[in-house]
């Protein structure tokens, strides 16, 4: 099978410039059951105010290839995951995940009035599956529990051809579709695209070595022997790991994380982990690993929430990062942490740029700065540029260079680092939306209308009313925060239910099969308002546009109509 040639995003170009906003008059935010001080704070901050809030938007980024997400750009963001695209001839099979793992159908029912090459089936059998290239649609409400680990497979012979799947949580019907007790593998693949999906390990007991809390992970990605390439998660949600949320230790080129939310790990789990006695009740509320000594190249973190963890927020030995546009909040012990990994060698320098982002202090943090370290092993050429950041409640001197705790001598660059900026983050890094007038502060008004976007478009189904998980929560505290109100109580949660349980009389079971009045289920040719539109069936549905634009306005030349569907589902579910 021939294949046309797709460019990448490790071009670069020098940043001065600013993203975009737009302006409208700020609506409240306080919920009902607010303290009357927040109420009060609020009603007092729009009296003072003439002029409407800023409310933000992404910069729309211009990448030179077929982007996996329409107007953005990044490492890894050229993959083509399950399309098919990359084929002379497009081809691809679609899994319509609707049913529970204990159906009768469960490992999977051709339907041809779906369109061709098209099965219903449950989660374990569409992730499982032999078929590549492959796409996923999750189109069922409530858990997907494995208890234990959830492999990728395609069974490529050829380690290099492992992967070219989507794993499609945009058509989920509320309340939303959850894996739950799974450590989702990538298994080595490479042009793997996972958008909104839920990922929430938890403490329940299945009886196996999954119980030990060592191996309680999200997701881990890659394999020995090979360099995976182009993963991108976008709109993803990791929750309740023990250890780190995510783990890609294993050697990987290009990647980002895109308006993902890391949060919630659990701390001192009631599940022991092998580190557990050395020192005893070790925190393993950790973030995103990557490498060890197999170090990754051109990684981009970007648009994403970390909260509530203790370290790895995360801790990198890529070669290449770039770490934008995000917000921290109460990120005890390490934000950001550069390291050379666990060889003892010092092959290469190891560069990052960490980019107007938001580091907010919270009741777990101390009263040094928690913002961007590096140990002093790593190579002597390896540098950090940081511009535009914020923190609020600290106070940090020597401008930007003040959010830096420690590292070699001479590892900060008065310069941007070229070679980790994507090259589609255009001309002046317009890529970068730079949300603050003069950081290292900001007004309370940037503050809040940065926090506002953040929660309008990170995580799982965002614009979606009466979204599951902690989110809600965790911004309600986020603003509370930003308020000056709140006490001093720590937010580490150890359990699930200290962290208010499953929901279960909304979500439903695990155990719960179709008949469940809790689940709901998608007829992708009838699926009433949850779906922008049904599911096309067409034998054209793989043949790519040569022009027009999305409902957005975004160009669809190059994309498929199944592309073009996906992608306006995800525009409805944004909001």
């Amino acid at each position: 099978m021939s294949k046309r040639k797709i460019h990448d995003d490790s071009g670069f170009l020098t940043p001065t410039g600013r993203g975009r906003r737009r302006f409208i008059k700020r609506s409240a935010w306080v919920a009902a059951g607010s303290t009357p001080a927040v109420a009060a704070l609020d009603a007092l901050l729009n009296a003072r105010s003439a002029k409407a809030q800023a409310v933000l938007d992404w910069p729309t980024h211009s990448p030179g290839y077929i982007s996996i997400a329409p107007g953005v750009g990044g490492y890894g963001m050229n993959t083509v995951g399950g399309s098919g695209r990359h084929l002379t001839t497009p081809d691809t099979t679609l899994f319509i995940v609707n049913t529970a793992r204990q159906s009768p159908r469960e490992w999977g029912q051709l339907q041809p009035a779906f369109g061709p090459n098209t099965y219903e089936c449950n989660f374990e059998f569409a992730i499982r599956h032999a078929a590549s290239p492959k796409k996923i649609y999750i189109c069922r409400s409530g858990y997907f529990a494995m208890g234990g680990n959830l492999p990728l497979q395609t069974r490529q012979p050829d380690l290099a051809q492992r992967g070219y799947v989507s794993v499609l949580g945009q058509f989920a019907p509320q309340p939303g579709f959850i894996v739950r007790g799974s450590r989702f593998q990538t298994n080595g693949g490479s042009e793997i695209y996972v958008s909104h999906v839920r990922f929430y390990v938890g403490d329940d007991r299945y009886s196996s070595t999954f119980d030990l809390g060592q191996n309680r992970d999200c997701v881990s990605a890659g394999a020995g022997g090979v360099i995976a390439s182009n993963v991108v998660f976008e709109n993803c949600e990791f929750g309740y790991g023990i250890d780190e949320l995510v783990d890609f230790t294993n050697q990987h080129n290009g990647v980002s994380f895109v308006q993902c939310a890391f949060i919630e790990p659990l701390h001192d789990s009631v599940l022991d982990h092998t580190d557990d006695d050395d020192p005893p009740d070790s925190d393993h509320g950790f973030g995103l690993l990557f490498g060890s000594s197999k170090r990754s190249t051109l990684v981009a973190i970007f648009r994403c929430l970390f909260a509530n963890t203790s370290s790895r927020t995360p801790l990198t030995n890529a070669l290449r990062t770039v770490i934008a546009n995000n917000l921290f909040y109460n990120c005890a012990h390490d934000a950001i942490q550069v390291r050379n990994g666990e060889s003892g060698t010092v092959p290469d320098p190891l560069n990052l740029n960490v980019l107007y982002n938001m580091f907010l202090r919270g009741p777990n943090h101390g009263s040094t700065i928690v913002a961007v370290k590096a140990t002093q092993d790593i190579h002597p050429d390896s540098r950090v540029y940081l511009e535009g950041n914020v923190t609020r409640g600290w106070t940090v001197s020597g401008g930007q260079a003040g959010f830096v705790t420690s590292g070699p001598a001479n590892w900060q660059s008065g310069t941007v680092l070229a070679n980790c900026m994507p090259g589609s983050w255009g001309s002046g890094m317009s890529g970068v939306l730079h949300w603050a007038a003069n950081p290292p502060t900001a007004t309370l008004t940037e503050q809040l209308a940065f926090v506002d976007l953040i929660d309008r478009t990170v995580g799982a189904q965002p614009g979606l009313a009466g979204r599951p998980g902690r989110l809600p929560h965790i911004f309600q505290n986020i603003r509370n925060r930003i308020n000056g109100v709140g006490g001093s109580a720590s937010q580490f949660v150890n359990t699930v239910a200290e962290a208010g349980g499953w929901h279960e009389d909304v979500l439903g079971s695990p155990t719960d099969d179709d008949t469940s009045p809790l689940i709901k289920r998608i007829n992708p040719l009838d699926p009433g308002p949850e779906w922008h539109a049904p599911l096309p069936t067409g034998s054209n549905r793989l043949t790519p546009y040569t022009d027009g634009v999305f409902s957005d306005g975004q160009s669809r030349a190059g994309y498929t109509p199944l592309d073009a569907f996906e992608y306006e589902q995800k525009l409805k579910v944004m909001g």
